[in-house]
């Protein structure tokens, strides 16, 4: 009973998680933004748009997703797009 409960437990709250984070990276008409990253196995970055000076050197394919979906693969933000 225990381990059922710990196991149902975990899932809720990866539920939870995935839904906060969509509601706090959707645009304010409530879709998600799309980012672009490269497949390459040193990839390590999303960006804004495709033709990103960070993505010249790509050695893989440059796909789009939605930056949920790039955060949830473990990208981080491009120093390029997303300046302070």
């Amino acid at each position: 009973m225990k381990k059922a409960l710990k196991k149902y437990s975990w899932i809720i709250i990866s539920i939870i998680s995935v839904v906060s984070l969509e509601s706090m990276y959707a645009s304010p008409s409530g879709n998600t933004e799309s980012v672009y990253y490269c497949t390459g196995p040193k990839s390590k970055r999303y960006h804004i748009a495709k033709d990103c000076k960070g993505l010249e050197h790509c050695s893989g394919e440059i796909k789009k997703c939605s930056k949920i979906n790039a955060i949830n693969k473990g990208l981080t933000p491009c120093r390029y797009c997303y300046k302070k």
